[in-house]
């Protein structure tokens, strides 16, 4: 049984290094990793057997595109997702090509968790959807969907909810076989997505992307260079471990092992109730989340006024330059693309999908200054959910 590891990529060829070489570390021998490099700035190369680097000059619409074209480059029976910021251990696909003689797919109770900013090792309340594992066969039938968030889980869903396959919840020795998947509380909205999104650049509404030298002031622990990628740029791969993973795995599950001696484990019997009440308690989780999010981007008053429809906008504008700023953090122009987050609709109008504020006509963005409408992106107190402004 042939396994197809997937790893999808964009500006981060640095991180990427660490992930290929968790695949060469791997035991099982007949296996095989595609990686999809997106940048069309970039060319990463590669010379190895099982390796393959596929260099596309345009951008995926979505990450669920991507994910898709990456599989469809796959010879194996079995699919493995790999992140470019995430470890596998060296026994992560010789447990899978186990588990999938019998199953469609395997999905592990828990995985580890590294926290890239406090340095350490952590551990997955529950099951995480990079680990889901499944036949080729599955793929053939079911798709990402395009969408730039949840893909995913959403995918998980759909697979779990067709009784055509059967599957599988499984207690994994986590230093042995686990998924480490990379954890950077300041990264966090960059995955896939261009520099412009990047949280930590745009605390100063004021900084601008090809200012290189301001961009060098800012601390991203180590990973600077994966902002900057100059035109036309050929990165060869030199796969290394900065660190020791295997044995931070390993002190951390022996440091635990009272911990998770005590973890339940999962029947099959059981998989689709849990699932589902995980996922229940994910979505209220989110829902808490956007309020916030709504309320963050114009204080708590402002929102709930907003939200009633009341117009409480007269006399408070910001300056036209102020404008055109926030019109292009979300919009995009020539040189930077649109906010992950837009939404669009077929009417023409525009809401942000990170703030949560929903459709009321005051939460509508406009990215045309002539338009003459007032906009949330006039309102002076906003704040950018996504902090791109």
């Amino acid at each position: 049984m042939r396994v197809s590891v997937c790893c999808i990529t964009y500006k981060r060829s640095g991180l990427l290094e660490e992930a290929v070489h968790s695949f060469l570390l791997q035991t099982y021998p007949d296996k095989e990793l595609v990686i999809i490099n997106d940048c069309p700035e970039e060319v990463i190369v590669f010379d190895h057997p099982n390796v393959k680097v596929i260099n596309t000059p345009d951008r995926f619409p979505t990450i669920g595109d991507k994910r898709n074209a990456c599989i469809a480059a796959c010879s194996g029976d079995v699919i493995v997702r790999l992140d470019d910021d995430d470890i596998l251990l060296p026994g992560y696909l010789e447990f899978y090509a186990s588990r999938l003689q019998k199953y469609d797919w395997v999905f592990p109770q828990r995985s580890l968790v590294f926290n890239k900013e406090l340095q350490k090792i952590q551990i997955t309340p529950g099951p995480n959807y990079a680990t889901f594992v499944f036949k080729k066969s599955v793929w053939d039938k079911i798709k990402y969907p395009s969408l730039n968030h949840y893909e995913d889980g959403r995918l998980w869903e759909l697979v779990r909810n067709d009784k055509m396959f059967s599957g599988v919840f499984s207690a994994v020795k986590l230093d042995e076989s686990g998924y480490i998947y990379g954890w950077d509380e300041k990264m966090r909205f960059s995955y896939q997505l261009t520099p412009i999104a990047l949280p930590i650049i745009n605390q100063n509404s004021n900084f601008n992307l090809s200012d290189v030298d301001s961009l060098k002031t800012i601390d991203t622990l180590g990973q600077v260079d994966e902002l900057i990628v100059s035109a036309n740029r050929t990165f060869k791969l030199n796969p290394h471990w900065n660190l020791d993973y295997q044995k931070l795995a390993r002190d951390f599950v022996s440091t635990n092992s009272s911990v998770l001696a005590n973890v339940p484990q999962i029947r099959s019997a059981d998989a689709t109730i849990i699932m589902q009440q995980w996922l229940s308690v994910k979505h209220l989780w989110q829902q808490a989340r956007d309020f916030y999010r709504a309320a963050a981007s114009r204080g708590l008053m402002a929102t709930a006024t907003h939200a009633a429809g009341i117009n409480d906008t007269v006399g408070k504008r910001v300056s036209s330059e102020a404008y055109e700023r926030r019109r292009t953090a979300c919009f995009g122009d020539a040189t930077h693309p649109a906010c992950n987050v837009l939404m669009k609709y077929p009417n023409g109008s525009a809401f942000c999908g990170a703030c949560g504020c929903g459709t009321n006509p005051l939460a509508e963005l406009s990215d045309s200054e002539n338009s003459g409408a007032y906009t949330k992106l006039h309102y002076p107190e906003l704040k950018c959910p996504m902090n791109r402004f």
